[in-house]
């Protein structure tokens, strides 16, 4: 989307980001109600945040219990897997941000030249720039 100019794509991608925030939220929450109403059914009042690791050890040991360990670490395998993705792409947007700056700087060394932005798929260059060409060779 960055690359293609697409604004309209990055802001509906947001969007999106924010309609699955939400719903995670609420599913959160549902299940943080139906953990303590599972505790209070076993006799156990939970103090504090309940952890897959405190439902496991009432479960009693079958699948269900070896099944909800297993998707606990799968859980936590993704959860590193997107930390290190979200650390590379911090990397990479530090690095573009630090190589625009320094463009910029070129450019704004230079008395001559204006800084504007133009799409670079676009097939004539901007007004202004033709003006200062123009007035240039006059």
């Amino acid at each position: 989307m960055l690359l293609h100019h697409d604004a309209d794509g990055l802001a509906a991608c947001y969007h999106d980001e924010l309609r699955l925030l939400e719903r995670i939220s609420h599913i959160q929450s549902a299940w943080d109600v139906s953990a303590v109403e599972y505790l209070q059914t076993r006799g156990t009042v939970p103090s504090g945040a309940v952890t897959i690791d405190i439902i496991a050890e009432l479960l009693p040991e079958d699948d269900a219990k070896n099944q909800l360990l297993r998707a606990k670490a799968q859980l936590a395998d993704l959860v590193s897997r997107i930390k290190r993705a979200n650390l590379a792409n911090r990397q990479l947007i530090a690095r573009t941000l630090h190589n625009i700056d320094y463009i910029v700087e070129l450019y704004r060394s230079d008395g001559e030249q204006d800084v504007t932005y133009h799409n670079p798929a676009a097939r004539y260059p901007s007004a202004a720039s033709s003006t200062k060409r123009f007035e240039s060779r006059a």
